[in-house]
């Protein structure tokens, strides 16, 4: 089934340092097995990105021999291998 070897992430726009740490010490609380990963945007781009634009960032990228791009390259490969179809895809099913 498409989506099992992923997790799901939540996307909060607005959010402030001192919101995330009031989310963490909330979600701790819970006592479940979550483990909660900041993800400080001064630091690290965090894309959400559908098939389309997967795939065209690797058609854009297919003769790049930079090794960085091509771990990139990987990864995307891997998710769309087990990404659910877009949805004018599922209908042609």
């Amino acid at each position: 089934m498409p989506g099992e070897r992923f997790y799901w992430s939540v996307d909060i726009p607005g959010l402030r340092e001192r919101d995330v740490e009031e989310l963490t010490r909330l979600i701790d609380e819970l006592e479940r097995d979550l483990v909660v990963v900041p993800v400080d945007p001064s630091y690290f781009l965090t894309m959400h990105l559908d098939r389309s634009s997967v795939q065209a960032l690797l058609d854009a990228s297919a003769t790049s021999t930079d090794i960085v791009l091509g771990g990139l390259r990987e990864s995307m490969l891997e998710w769309l291998q087990d990404a659910a179809p877009d949805e004018d895809e599922e209908g042609s099913e």
